[in-house]
């Protein structure tokens, strides 16, 4: 018997309705997991049947929504009401909270948002661009780094050389035109009938919180998603039929680096 396994059990709990209902039925088996005297068993099975501890819960609930709300709002938009209660949900069943940081919980949430998506248990067509696009303007947002504007020198031997996105740059994939989709979102508008094709939305920090977000298609686009700081530029032409001038371009504005292989 100890108080730690009794404050355990009584969070788990309040955290699990289905929890509550299987410990009503059956207290002995179901906390049988947890160091309990047998007062302490009777105490926490009158409690899963009482109804008051849904009020708990739902305070619970609402402030795991809020810090997503507060985090990835256009993800929540892209999911709708139903589609945000679908995932919440399961994704609260699937285990008790693990951090209450707010940046953490919505890395957590997306990790198990994109297993949903690519299990198939779950279909949105927008939520994974949307969602990977919230992350990575959080983690620039509060990286301190600094992209600046200005032309670069290009070097001779780019081919040669190891390409990489500038420090302050996140390129993410989209399957649709990523400035309709954000302006849809922001104005409350629905997202049917919105442009597809193959995007790359370049973001990149410019101090102080502030974030430039800029559009790319075709061989940029290509290019950029294909960068990996692991592989030379002739390289990357080659695998991805991007013409060498492309590689340069993007060096020259910045949005890429270059290291001696």
């Amino acid at each position: 018997m100890s108080l730690q396994a009794f404050q355990q059990a009584l969070t788990d709990l309040v955290m699990s309705p289905a929890l509550r209902a299987r410990v009503a039925e059956d207290a002995h088996g179901q906390l049988a997991g947890y160091d309990l005297s047998e007062q302490e068993l009777r105490r926490l099975a009158a409690l899963a049947a009482d109804p008051r501890v849904r009020t708990p819960t739902f305070l619970h609930r609402a402030f795991r929504l809020s810090m997503l709300a507060n985090t990835v709002p256009r993800t929540c938009k892209v999911l709708g009401p139903g589609g945000i209660r679908e995932l919440t949900h399961a994704w609260w069943a699937a285990g008790p909270p693990r951090t209450m940081q707010y940046l953490k919980e919505a890395q957590l949430f997306a990790d198990f948002a994109r297993g949903r998506l690519r299990d198939g248990s779950f279909q949105n067509d927008f939520l994974e661009e949307v969602l990977d696009t919230e992350l990575a303007m959080l983690a620039l947002g509060r990286s301190g780094l600094t992209w600046e504007p200005g032309t670069r020198p290009v070097p001779d031997d780019l081919a040669f050389r190891v390409l990489h996105l500038h420090p302050a740059c996140r390129a993410i994939a989209w399957r649709h035109e990523p400035d309709a989709v954000l302006a849809a979102l922001d104005a409350g508008r629905p997202l049917d009938g919105l442009p597809s094709g193959d995007h790359c939305l370049l973001l990149a920090a410019e101090g102080g919180g502030r974030l430039l977000l800029k559009t790319f298609r075709g061989e940029p686009a290509r290019a950029l998603l294909a960068v990996d700081g692991a592989r030379p530029g002739g390289e990357i032409c080659a695998a991805h039929g991007v013409p060498g001038r492309v590689l340069a371009e993007l060096l020259e504005a910045g949005w890429l680096g270059s290291t001696v292989q």
